[in-house]
């Protein structure tokens, strides 16, 4: 089966809800390519197609939504959940920022556990709880992941309050709006920007110098 069929297939069964349907197609991609790359690839196509369906007006935000936690619940399947060494250093947070959309920060909080990151999820984020967090100074690194171009852009506005006030926290960008524009993340200020899940490992330590 092509993946264009299989992406089609995965589309249908998300958009009419059906869970039975989209877990064997999921398992079964998963079963054949190996679960990051067929999450990473085929799922984060299918969930890009449906985001850029809301923002055409063509979807609703509810469907946007159940695509979302389906994805979610079939994730947490397909990835274990978590490491027995967890490190603290440097300290992590994870965050989605001003949207609805989970599986890619599911996806990189369970690799990031699996590679010894103790990580704080910060769950989903407006702009202001954002500011509030990383003042505490908690936290050395903060992974956002966001969907939709306009969230992405209002990132911004957390970079300059960071750099303002010379908070000691970079912040790593993720998501469909820096996939299709490679330099936005540069724009928003942002220090580094991921493609795919399995890359934050490797970003956050490059940041840090190699820590953990």
């Amino acid at each position: 089966m092509s993946n264009d069929h299989r992406a089609e297939e995965f589309e249908a069964a998300l958009l009419a809800v059906d869970r039975a349907e989209a877990r064997r197609i999921f398992m079964r991609g998963v079963d054949t390519d190996g679960a990051l790359p067929f999450m990473e690839n085929m799922v984060g196509l299918v969930l890009e197609r449906i985001g850029l369906a809301w923002e055409q007006e063509r979807l609703s935000l509810s469907q946007v939504y159940m695509a979302g936690r389906i994805c979610e619940e079939l994730s947490l399947l397909a990835l274990p959940s978590s490491h027995p060494d967890r490190k603290n250093n440097p300290r992590v947070a994870l965050g989605l920022f001003e949207d609805h959309h989970m599986l890619g920060k599911q996806m990189v909080h369970a690799i990031l556990r699996n590679e010894g990151f103790l990580v704080q999820d910060w769950g989903k984020l407006s702009l202001q709880a954002a500011v509030d967090k990383v003042r505490l100074g908690s936290v050395d690194v903060l992974l956002l992941s966001s969907l939709m171009l306009s969230s992405a852009l209002r990132i911004e506005k957390l970079c300059g309050t960071i750099k303002a006030e010379n908070l000691p926290v970079m912040v790593l960008v993720g998501g469909a709006p820096f996939r299709f524009d490679e330099g936005l993340w540069r724009e928003i200020g942002a220090d580094a920007m991921g493609s795919t899940a399995s890359q934050a490992p490797g970003l956050i330590r490059a940041l840090t110098g190699g820590r953990p």
